[in-house]
């Protein structure tokens, strides 16, 4: 589920976000009611970390890993779950950038990264598609025809685990380790705290 870093359109704004010594990102994960009616109930009560790992992996990809956060809270009661309506949390990653986060199970959908740089913005919404805009106007970088025939991310996802068998993991771009999946893991509780 850690693909999202692998579609071609982060691929090609991870340059821009890398020169940048200050980000201030915001991640909204919308959620809709009725897609977790038809599950058991545990998974309804961990819906947060199948889903919202997603996000997390590409803003610690893009932007770093957690390292302190600032708030949490959340707000809201659901039937059919033991996670509240909403949660919004904000923390600073390991490079110095500060995230602002926010889910809302119970919306229409629309999941959305912004990316805030000095005299940039990146925008990707839906998750295949962004928009860069400068002062001098936008530009809409969509993923490439490789992204469209199979799901997006998952071919270069595959290339980079199968590239792996012949030589260490470290030596490998994009890699996702063990412990990276288990740091964003631990963000996303971390988020849900309480819950």
């Amino acid at each position: 589920g850690l693909n999202r870093r692998f579609y071609s359109n982060v691929q090609k704004i991870k340059p821009l976000v890398e020169k940048s010594n200050e980000i201030f990102a915001q991640l909204y994960i919308p959620e809709r009611a009725k897609d977790l009616l038809s599950r058991d109930e545990l998974t309804r009560n961990h819906w947060h970390m199948a889903n919202g790992i997603h996000g997390v992996d590409l803003l610690t990809y893009l932007v770093g890993p957690a390292k302190e956060f600032y708030s949490r809270t959340a707000w809201g009661k659901l039937e059919y779950t033991k996670l509240s309506r909403f949660h919004t949390a904000r923390y600073q990653t390991t490079r110095g950038h500060q995230v602002s986060f926010m889910m809302n199970f119970d919306s229409p959908g629309g999941w959305r990264i912004h990316l805030f740089l000095p005299e940039l913005e990146i925008r990707i919404s839906p998750f295949e598609q962004t928009i860069v805009k400068t002062l001098k106007g936008e530009e809409v970088i969509s993923i490439d025809e490789e992204d469209r025939i199979a799901k997006p991310g998952f071919l270069n996802q595959a290339k980079c685990f199968l590239s792996g068998i012949d030589r260490p993991s470290s030596s490998i771009k994009n890699w996702v380790s063990y412990e990276e999946a288990l740091t964003s893991m631990k963000v996303v509780d971390a988020i849900f705290a309480g819950q």
